[in-house]
């Protein structure tokens, strides 16, 4: 009876794209056909491909194929895995417990270039473990060499790979490189290159923000980026660029869980500026930088005057409520994750916000469980903004600064009235206690019993006076702060749409704190109660602050 030949599965993988164009993947699976024809007790049944999948940044447990590769050995699907080298399982010392795995689950882990690798004995595990070990070793040094020589690339200025910036385009230069690629150079293109010098022109002599650009460019139909619109961050990434002025930077982000900007006394840019790049020149780009921080600076500064500890990254949270059952809504957000054709990983954050109860099932919730933020914000800023706009033109802040005054008056006579009777409690413990020895004795106007009862009340008055004091103050010295925001809005509303849109997440959580009440959020409608209302506007004779109701309609959406 002929024995049954073992069943071989191969595993390809490059770690970058740029590999793939360079058909690295053909030339592992021709090796891996020719170590298999060498062998009659075996026979290809498939392949495992991976494209553009580090070994060495990401673990067991990031890497889609080698958990395919270990559910298909769990139902013995095939006998053997075959790849050209150990490092296109893994370049870290924990793949020595992956091979370990497939090994008792009865896999053998074959190498072009190695062999086999076994795990059985303990001389193969530690044989394999420095393996793996060397692999990493390799890998950083690998890192760092490569990076040394990007550095000293850019510093020359040479290009070193990735895509070409808005402005630019990439065309090979007739040279080889030492891996025999053909390398490419950046060159202008005109049209997008007078879009940028608009938009530092805008920057500079306008002194505009990103946002302010950005609603400038879409408003005269200027083209972005890939058809889209154009946004505040798009606009902002174009501004800090140098390669806009001539020069080439490296190390302007680094990627750890994800891609953070560098401060810029971190980059590297090339020794000298490349004028056959050059958009703008190094004044104007230098000009556009001062004045990004200055504006900066000025924002910095404006939450010195709101001390509210504000986390997350929903504007709304704390001002957002279900108007079925009146709920207020908490972050909801979540990570959506999906693989490209390339097996590249996308992972975006989802920002929603969350009916608690229409989320536990409750039967007294006929809203929505979820509200997407990208649906709900859009309305409540532009709200907002046309709400502002009327408050722009009308000088209400003197009204409002003078009921704001008379109001902490009221609040300091009241906190006055309590502290005096707090002292007369206080008094009366005292006498109270005086009359603690008669009791004692027996000859007192109260039995020690009563005197006890009444010492308690008193206690228990005063420390509810206490509190009461200590709440009333807190209350009056919120007051104070309002003075303060009441007049820094009237030096934010001018320009209070470029303001807003500009700022971060905690700064618009405490602006619009400081205008709306309440916010409630239905599957057909949005209400925004403001703190002050238009009658106040109008300045007509109404007692104290009203709130005026704005209700939008909208068509929900919770994909």
């Amino acid at each position: 009876m002929e024995e049954r030949k073992k069943r071989v599965r191969s595993l390809l993988r490059v770690s970058s794209k740029q590999q793939l164009h360079d058909d690295d993947i053909p030339v592992q699976r021709a090796e891996i056909a020719n170590y298999i024809a060498k062998r009659p007790d075996w026979e290809f049944d498939r392949e495992y491909i991976e494209k553009a999948v580090s070994a060495y940044k990401n673990t067991v447990e990031d890497r889609e194929v080698l958990l395919q590769i270990l559910e298909d050995a769990k139902s013995h699907q095939f006998d053997v895995l075959l790849t050209f080298m150990s490092d296109r399982i893994g370049r870290k010392e924990e793949y020595n417990m992956y091979i370990a795995t497939l090994n008792q689950l009865g896999i053998e882990v074959w190498t072009i270039k190695e062999g086999l690798l076994d795990t059985q004995g303990d001389v193969d595990r530690l044989t394999l473990f420095i393996k793996f070990w060397s692999n990493e070793r390799e890998s950083r040094k690998t890192g760092e060499r490569v990076k040394a020589a990007q550095q000293e690339m850019v510093k020359q200025g040479k290009h070193v790979g990735g895509y070409a910036p808005y402005g630019y385009e990439l065309v090979y230069n007739g040279e080889i490189g030492s891996h025999g690629r053909s390398l490419k150079e950046l060159r202008i293109v005109e049209n997008e290159a007078n879009i940028v010098r608009e938009i530092f022109r805008l920057a500079v002599e306008e002194n505009l923000g990103s946002y302010a650009i950005a609603k400038r460019l879409n408003e005269q139909h200027i083209p972005a980026i890939n058809g889209r619109e154009w946004k505040s961050c798009t606009i902002s990434d174009r501004l800090k660029n140098p390669i806009y002025m001539g020069y080439l930077t490296y190390n302007r982000r680094s990627h750890r869980t994800s891609y953070q900007r560098n401060p810029m006394e971190d980059w590297i840019f090339s020794e000298k500026p490349l004028e056959e790049l050059q958009i703008v020149s190094p004044s104007v780009w230098h000009k556009a930088q001062e004045l990004r921080e200055r504006r900066k600076s000025d924002t910095d500064s404006k939450k010195e005057h709101y001390p509210i500890t504000t986390t997350g990254s929903l504007p709304l949270m704390g001002l957002i409520y279900c108007a079925s059952c009146g709920c207020r809504l908490t972050n909801g957000s979540r990570y959506d994750q999906w693989t490209l054709k390339d097996g590249t990983k996308v992972k975006k954050m989802n920002r929603r916000y969350k009916c608690t109860q229409r989320a536990s099932a409750s039967t007294s919730c006929q809203g929505a469980d979820v509200y997407r933020a990208d649906e709900i914000e859009p309305i409540v800023f532009a709200e907002v903004n046309q709400y502002m706009a009327k408050l722009k033109q009308s000088d209400v802040y003197t009204d409002i600064l003078k009921k704001q005054e008379k109001a902490r008056k009221v609040m300091r006579k009241e906190i006055e009235d309590i502290r005096k009777e707090q002292s007369a409690v206080q008094k009366d413990i005292e006498t109270l206690e005086s009359q603690i020895p008669q009791a004692l004795r027996g000859d007192g106007v109260f039995s020690a019993e009563r005197l006890s009862g009444l010492l308690k009340e008193k206690e228990k008055q005063k420390a509810d006076i206490e509190q009461l004091i200590k709440v009333k103050e807190q209350e009056y010295q919120a007051t104070e702060l309002d003075n303060r925001d009441i007049d820094k809005f009237s030096k934010i509303i001018p320009n209070w749409e470029q303001e807003f849109m500009e700022a971060d997440t905690h700064l618009k959580k405490v602006l619009l704190s400081k205008i709306i009440e309440r916010i409630e959020v239905g599957k057909d409608k949005i209400k925004i109660i403001f703190k002050i209302s238009e009658e106040t506007f109008r300045k007509e004779e109404k007692p104290g602050i009203s709130t005026s109701p704005h209700t939008t309609p909208y068509i929900h959406d919770s994909a």
